[in-house]
């Protein structure tokens, strides 16, 4: 019988403003204040298992550490790498965390890599399992580097989805896999689980794999189809498992189609829904500059996992499903 596992996964962050700017001086009061009490102990009590994946400015907060390690419950501690907050070419200033890691030389990847696993090792104690990369701006040398770091799962990968011209998950496997060392979107002979963040793709996803793999949506002429179509005749958008865009009907939508995939391959399946731990606090995030318009969010990213485990799904962490899922080592000869 195919599982069907529940991934509530917060990318923490300090707060933020208009078009994702930091608020400087940097503060982390939505870890602090919003995310026990709005959020955390609303997840414990339905009966889910929070992943965190930490930031490098919530690893230098104090507070913001204290807050996290003194949630009640089961949940988990991981890393996202914004690369704006970590050395080298550390820059302490920028308007955003806009950078995407891939876009780094791979020497200068690896050390901001390593230095962040440095860092959550110093101040959490233990070494990280769960990874997520800033903006999803992850590639494919990646992997090697999160292994040999220790890392058990990566959740930068979205199906059916693009960030970037050479960041674009158009023909990605759906289901949790081992990704390539040489193509994220191929399977490899790896220990590091992928579990995608989970993507419905309605009618786009129709189109042959090698159709989706050869469609380039930043070639100006597909780019102006592309949006006048969605616009005008038939919205072809994939949709992430993410509240603050996705309605509630798509969200439930997203759910039964993942669980009539596993119905479908005998396959399990690992639901990954993704937030901002800067999308409980108003005004301290692009969307919702109002208490009320927090609680909405709060409110329809809580009625679709209490759907999905009413539907038979499993509460997890990350780590937790990577320990079921991920592929036993070898034995040595």
């Amino acid at each position: 019988m195919p599982r069907c596992f529940f991934a509530l996964t917060v990318d923490t962050e300090c707060d933020k403003a208009e078009h994702w700017r930091t608020r400087y001086p940097i503060r982390c009061a939505n870890i602090i204040e919003e995310l026990p009490q709005l959020f955390h102990r609303r997840a414990v009590a339905l009966g889910l298992r929070p992943t965190y994946l930490l930031s490098p400015e919530v690893l230098r907060d104090r507070d913001a550490v204290a807050a996290l390690r003194s949630l009640e419950g089961t949940y988990e501690l991981g890393t996202h790498l914004h690369g704006e907050y970590i050395e080298p070419e550390a820059d302490w200033n920028a308007p955003g965390t806009y950078a995407m890691q891939c876009n780094y030389s791979a020497e200068v990847e690896w050390q901001k890599l390593r230095n962040l696993t440095a860092l959550f090792q110093e101040v959490i104690g233990e070494s990280p399992r769960s990874f997520r990369a800033g903006r999803y701006g992850i590639a494919a040398r990646s992997i090697a580097m999160l292994e040999r770091l220790g890392y058990w799962v990566d959740s930068s990968v979205t199906p059916y989805k693009w960030w970037a011209p050479n960041v674009r998950f158009l023909d990605a496997p759906v289901l949790p896999y081992t990704p390539s060392t040489e193509d994220l979107c191929r399977a490899g002979q790896g220990q590091l689980l992928e579990l995608p963040v989970s993507v419905y793709p309605g009618a786009f996803g129709w189109l042959p794999s090698a159709w989706r793999r050869r469609f380039n949506p930043y070639h100006p002429v597909v780019a102006w189809l592309w949006r006048r179509w969605n616009r005008y005749v038939w919205d072809l958008r994939p949709r992430l498992f993410y509240a603050a865009f996705t309605p509630l009907p798509e969200l439930l939508r997203t759910v039964d189609w993942y669980l009539k995939l596993a119905q479908r391959t005998g396959s399990d399946v690992a639901l990954v829904m993704t937030c901002h731990s800067c999308e409980f606090r108003p005004g301290a995030n692009p969307y919702f500059s109002s208490r009320s318009q927090c609680q909405r969010f709060l409110d329809t990213m809580f009625r679709t996992a209490e759907y999905a485990l009413q539907r038979g799904c499993i509460g997890a962490t990350l780590a937790e499903i990577a320990q079921q899922l991920r592929p036993v080592p070898a034995p040595a000869q």
